[in-house]
């Protein structure tokens, strides 16, 4: 009766396992049994209600791919890097991500991202226009472009004295510009807040004095330089002469509202700024115009690069691939970009996104684009770290220039040389997009 009774379960089992694979997560598709997975996405919200940002891409994907489900989470902004390495140490890793061009590299290294290459085609990545690459691989597929022209009130020009048509294209310019604007009106001639800075935007300054964070071959820290006394002396000129002391300890948001209430002629922001004061201060952003990337012994400004990566200790890395391709091509990212007033990462996409916001203030920060570098490097973080609050120093006049420099080198150059002993040097440059 025993024999019988196994007999009987083990019969039951067979009858009902084709029942039990299809519930578990399995789809029948022309025929064949193919198993249904969940590809796990962590963003970060770009609008006020990000759960309508990728809804339409979700169901079209999931239709050309029924045994393909995309969970999409959202977290806050702050501290997105260090969420992303606490979990891969901790084995909880997402299927891919959001990543800004300047957080990969770190990621890569540790081995928590798996190089993209296998799964692209010549054609995808040859229409991509600066596909980051780390140590000869790619990492990152991206979703949007972003440049920072120079924001300005073509009224307060006037005011000025100024050919609201002729926005500076050097530094000789730029602080000629500011010195008629703060004699000749009421206005300060820039905004940008000081204490909550973003390092980012103080990387122009170097870069356009010629230097760099870090050296060609990737080991030595260069801002102890000529270069970067340069750039730090035009920060401090900035900050001490044509920006309201008032305004030092803002909240990077709270620029806009200065620029939009006529109180700043100009500020420096990402394209996707340009609808934001359309809609909020629609009368100065009828007289905003957006100029140039400056000049000094070169022309490079800080821009953005940004899309979806894959996380090593995904176990679908097929399946995301598959979803993270489909998001960042063709159609799908001219229709993101637009909605969204960010620059095609595509070459493809360009003159769709453009047609469809219709505006010459973005299509000057497109052309602008095309002189928008980037700080890629593993040492960013501790960058932002050490050489920001330096700077912010300098600018208040409560250190020397000279001496922000060199502790700032000093340090950033221990961090550098443990990094290389533990992964080795890597070539760099802030002009390789």
């Amino acid at each position: 009766m025993k024999k019988m009774r196994v007999c009987f379960i083990a019969l039951m089992v067979l009858v009902l396992l084709p029942s039990a694979l299809f519930a578990g997560g399995e789809t029948e598709k022309s025929g064949e049994v193919t198993k249904k997975v969940t590809v796990t996405q962590w963003s970060f919200p770009l609008t006020g209600d990000a759960k309508d940002e990728f809804t339409g891409m979700q169901a079209a994907f999931h239709e050309a791919n029924p045994n393909i489900e995309v969970n999409i989470e959202f977290f806050p902004w702050q501290n997105r890097l260090e969420r992303f390495m606490t979990a891969i140490a901790g084995r909880q890793a997402p299927d891919t991500g959001y990543l800004n061009g300047d957080y990969f590299p770190p990621l890569a290294d540790q081995g928590g991202l798996l190089p993209l290459d296998e799964y692209l085609s010549d054609d995808f990545v040859n229409d991509i226009k600066h596909p980051y690459t780390w140590r000869g691989h790619i990492y990152i597929l991206p979703i949007l472009e972003t440049s920072m022209p120079i924001f300005y009130n073509t009224e307060i020009y006037k005011q000025a004295g100024l050919d609201p048509d002729k926005p500076p294209e050097t530094w000789d310019d730029f602080f000629s510009y500011c010195e008629a604007i703060k004699k000749n009106t009421d206005a300060w001639p820039w905004t940008q807040p000081l204490l909550t800075y973003d390092a980012y935007r103080s990387h122009k300054w170097l870069w356009q004095a010629g230097g760099d964070y870090v050296s060609a071959d990737g080991s030595k820290i260069g801002l102890d330089t000529p270069e970067g006394l340069e750039a730090m002396t035009a920060i401090q000129k900035l900050f001490q002469n044509y920006v309201n002391p008032a305004e030092y300890a803002l909240a990077p948001g709270e620029a806009l509202p200065i620029f939009g209430s006529s109180k700043a002629a100009m500020a420096v922001n990402e394209q996707h700024w340009i609808k934001r004061l359309r809609d909020a201060y629609p009368e100065v952003g009828a007289v905003t115009k957006l100029g140039h990337v400056l000049k000094n012994k070169r022309r490079l400004g800080h821009g953005t690069v940004a899309g979806y990566c894959i996380f090593a200790q995904s176990k679908q890395p097929a399946e995301t691939a598959e979803w993270i391709k489909f998001m960042t091509s063709g159609d799908n990212v001219a229709e993101f970009c637009s909605r969204l007033w960010f620059i095609s990462p595509q070459k493809s996409q360009d003159a769709k996104v453009a047609a469809n916001i219709n505006d010459p203030a973005f299509d000057q920060a497109v052309k602008e684009s095309a002189y928008a570098g980037l700080f890629h490097h593993p040492i960013k973080g501790s960058v932002d770290q050490i050489y920001l609050p330096n700077i912010q120093q300098v600018a208040m006049g409560r250190m020397d220039p000279k001496e922000a420099l060199k502790t700032s080198a000093e340090e950033l150059q221990k961090i550098l040389d443990n990094y290389i002993k533990r992964v080795g040097p890597a070539p760099y440059s802030s002009a390789a997009r």
